[in-house]
């Protein structure tokens, strides 16, 4: 398949990605917030590992807790930037002028829930590691990984049917 350089093209964000970065936004940061607001609530020892029972296997100093809001941040800037400049992509040689806004706009919610998923799940982890520490009752048990997985693989091969499908 043979692929070829192409120019920026403008395609508005859709209603679903301003509405999925409300929500992917407003969880991550609301976590971040409620980690800041009760850092000094939290005990000594944090959970710092599960195993895939979503069981507790070892615990860590509190300040590992920075970890997954780090992670956060830096996949969605990432995600954020490829979100951003969906021309970086390699696209099949039936990319023309007419189906660049297609093609675009494929590929950039693509990334959009991507990036949205990923930041809601590193909120809630976020809110399952304060809520194991304050003894609160939350978990988000041993289903969270796997539908992780499975709802990223459904995106993109959502996607690149969809993408497949432009002509």
């Amino acid at each position: 398949m043979k692929y070829f350089e192409k120019k920026k093209v403008d395609v508005p964000q859709s209603r679903s990605e301003k509405l999925l970065d409300g929500i992917g936004y407003s969880i991550f940061l609301g976590s971040i917030l409620t980690l800041v607001f009760l850092w000094t609530s939290l005990p000594d020892q944090v959970p710092g590992h599960y195993n895939f029972a979503g069981q507790v296997t070892r615990w860590d100093s509190k300040g590992a807790l920075l970890i997954i809001p780090f992670l956060g941040l830096l996949n969605g800037l990432v995600m954020q930037g490829l979100e951003r400049f969906p021309e970086i992509y390699r696209y099949p040689e039936r990319y023309n002028e007419e189906n660049a806004p297609q093609f675009v706009l494929t590929t950039r919610q693509m990334m959009n829930r991507v990036k949205n998923i990923l930041l809601v799940f590193f909120g809630l982890s976020i809110f399952q590691d304060l809520s194991l520490s304050l003894d609160w009752g939350f978990r988000l048990g041993a289903w969270d990984f796997p539908l992780l997985m499975l709802a990223l693989a459904l995106i993109f091969i959502i996607g690149f049917r969809s993408l497949k499908r432009i002509r």
